[in-house]
């Protein structure tokens, strides 16, 4: 940049508009103010020149940040969409236990669906990259933050604590009542149907139906909340990709 406001110098030597050794001494003073504005000005575009690549550069690791969350928020989506399917057939079906629907369900079943908890598995890694690497702070767009936030510190928080209970719940109160039962199971912990009906009678055995459905229909209420701020955060990010 500076070569080139050289250049323009001495085309204007060349063209005798700077003036000959004999000018007055005012006029070489205008003319080298004016040389000093001309290299403030080259530096000053050539500092603007390099912000801009530097932003340029920065939007190009965003984005590529940005696509990684939304490949992460994809393979959630599966995951939390599997866990709801399954509880939701656990739920329907410890809920006809509860009312003694037996006849509309298979009773081999009971220590198998009894015996359940969804385990979460955080995908989180693109997240904690970019939020490590300084690129999070600098987002212009603070409602994408906050969203994105929202969905990794707060719902999966709620997830983790939900599958937690979850699991202490089943190793504390079905998986004793289970060893201390009556009823022979197999290694996939299925009963034999007839035996099972007349454990059915217990109260204690009803008691824990009744409390793993609802834990079910928590699951499934928390399930449900956090596939919605998926697919909301994944429009979000996918608006934004399009934007960079």
């Amino acid at each position: 940049m500076i070569k080139f406001f050289r250049h323009i110098r001495k085309s204007l030597l060349e063209q005798n508009k700077t003036g000959k050794p004999t000018l007055p001494a005012g006029r070489y003073f205008k003319y080298a103010i004016g040389e000093i504005i001309l290299v403030v000005i080259g530096i000053l575009i050539a500092l603007q020149i390099n912000n801009w690549n530097e932003n340029k550069n920065q939007q190009g690791e965003l984005k590529i940040a940005l696509a990684q969350i939304l490949n992460d928020l994809k393979q959630d989506k599966v995951q939390l969409t599997g866990f709801q399917k399954g509880d939701t057939r656990r739920f329907n079906y410890l809920s006809k236990l509860a009312k003694k629907e037996y006849e509309a369900i298979g009773l081999d079943s009971v220590f198998m669906i009894l015996d359940n908890y969804f385990y979460f598995y955080k995908s989180n890694n693109s997240y904690s990259g970019l939020k490590n690497s300084g690129l999070f702070a600098s987002m212009a767009d603070y409602q994408l933050k906050a969203d994105i936030t929202s969905y990794y510190e707060q719902t999966y928080e709620r997830l983790r604590v939900c599958s937690e209970y979850g699991e202490t719940f089943t190793n504390d109160n079905v998986i004793p009542y289970v060893l201390n039962s009556n009823v022979d199971y197999n290694m996939a912990m299925m009963v034999d149907g007839t035996t099972i009906r007349n454990e059915l009678d217990n109260p204690a055995l009803i008691k824990l139906i009744k409390y793993q459905r609802n834990v079910k229909l928590f699951e499934l209420n928390l399930l449900k909340t956090a596939i919605v701020k998926n697919d909301e955060l994944q429009r979000t990010i996918e608006i934004e990709l399009e934007e960079l």
